[in-house]
């Protein structure tokens, strides 16, 4: 059902396409599994269907992994994504064996829905509706991925997943139209662009890489307000605050356990680098602020 309105958040916006994400990228991973093992069950080619399919389920999970450098699910949402998987992936599989040709069908018309989804969230963006990823910069995973300019924004970023959605819509409904011999002469987008970036990262990169030392140590000092040589949570917060951050304050407090190797309740310096090169979004937040600079 299309209701969505300028009612939804940045929050709302990530969850459903976190969601979304989950289960797009089941479909292709399901039919290039059946037909490998159709080819290896019959010892014949599959004529270039399988290559499309398996990169069409990568790309689905690549949008997956870059909507969680902004934000990661808590456990009841990840509970509903399983049982949601646990349902689509029984009834896509077994629906594939019977007829793989209304599958594709039904996925062609799933992409149009997301790529309609996308297209409202830029409109959104374009109107105002939603600042924060207005102004944020691409994560440094999604521009490696699509190989994006240094300047490139949040909004390029869903700009391309959108294309990729039109894709795979495109080749769900030319899969469709076929029958299941006949060889694939669509060769997918991927192949053409971003695809042999897929692998350019694993995750974030190294923060020496991104911000020069003397860079990193002035970040370090702009959060260490007293100047004791280490960063307290009240710290954060103070400053977070002042740079408009909405992090939730359970959020930092987690960020913080996590990088808190001596158990202090503070951040040193060798945390706190140890904190900006995990993937997490206070992270995300002080990449993107030293960008910005």
């Amino acid at each position: 059902m299309r209701v969505l309105t300028n009612t939804m958040h940045e929050r709302d916006w990530l969850r459903r396409v976190i969601f979304l994400e989950t289960v797009a990228g089941v479909p292709g991973m399901v039919a290039g599994m059946v037909r490998h093992l159709h080819s290896l069950r019959l010892m014949r080619r599959d004529h270039g269907w399988i290559h499309s399919l398996l990169a069409e389920a990568e790309n689905e999970r690549m949008h997956l992994l870059i909507a969680l450098q902004l934000r990661r699910p808590g456990p009841v949402f990840r509970f509903f994504v399983i049982t949601g998987q646990a349902f689509f992936l029984t009834w896509y599989t077994l629906a594939y064996l019977v007829c793989p040709r209304y599958c594709h069908r039904f996925v062609g018309y799933l992409e149009e829905e997301a790529v309609y989804t996308y297209s409202k969230l830029v409109d959104e963006i374009d109107k105002g509706n939603l600042p924060m990823f207005a102004n944020m910069r691409a994560p440094k995973f999604a521009a490696a991925y699509y190989n994006l300019s240094k300047t490139a924004m949040l909004r390029d970023v869903f700009m391309c997943i959108r294309a990729d959605e039109s894709a795979h819509r495109d080749t769900n409904h030319h899969f469709s139209d076929m029958k299941s011999d006949e060889p694939n002469t669509m060769v997918e987008h991927l192949r053409k662009g971003h695809f042999q970036h897929q692998s350019a990262f694993s995750g974030v990169s190294n923060v020496v890489n991104r911000i020069k030392a003397e860079n990193l140590l002035q970040e370090f000092k702009s959060y260490d307000i007293d100047g004791s040589g280490s960063i307290s949570l009240q710290e954060i917060k103070d400053v977070l605050a002042s740079k408009g951050s909405q992090l939730d304050e359970d959020e930092v407090k987690d960020i913080l356990a996590k990088s808190d190797l001596d158990g202090d309740g503070k951040l040193n310096y060798t945390e706190f680098v140890t904190m900006l090169n995990q993937d997490n979004p206070l992270s995300l937040f002080i990449h993107n602020k030293a960008d910005q600079k």
